[in-house]
């Protein structure tokens, strides 16, 4: 389990690298005269890509703090017509592909504001990388 844990882990870890890397080196280079458009995109897509990474490294801390059980947990009331748009929001610009329809008057849940909305973000993102 470890094993098959670790092989994605990498792989997670290695995509969003790969593509600021890339992004970045493109830019660095001066073979190339980008248009201010191209740059606009490449320079977008190193920010969005970061911003994954950066996502991805807070979520194993906070894996490795839960399991080492020095990660506190706040349970607190939380209305979910305020955290499912933040987590929406908080996807970048794949939040285009997400579609949020609460009922009205959904009842509070007790619940770490800043985890459950961590939650709600991974999976998000997993339902926009894995589903049409």
């Amino acid at each position: 389990m470890r094993t098959a844990l670790l092989a994605a882990v990498s792989h997670d870890l290695r995509t969003p690298l790969a593509s600021a890397k890339a992004a970045i080196e493109s830019l660095s280079g001066t073979e190339v005269a980008w248009s201010p458009e191209d740059r606009a995109e490449l320079l977008a897509t190193a920010a969005e890509s970061l911003d994954e990474l950066d996502r991805l490294v807070a979520n194993l801390l906070d894996t490795s703090r839960l399991q080492a059980g020095v990660l506190g947990v706040a349970l607190e009331p939380v209305d979910l017509e305020e955290i499912v748009p933040r987590a929406a929001d908080d996807l970048g610009p794949p939040r285009d592909r997400v579609e949020c329809d609460l009922p009205a008057g959904l009842p509070g849940v007790l619940a770490d504001p800043v985890l459950l909305e961590r939650v709600l973000v991974n999976l998000m993102s997993n339902a926009v990388r894995h589903s049409p």
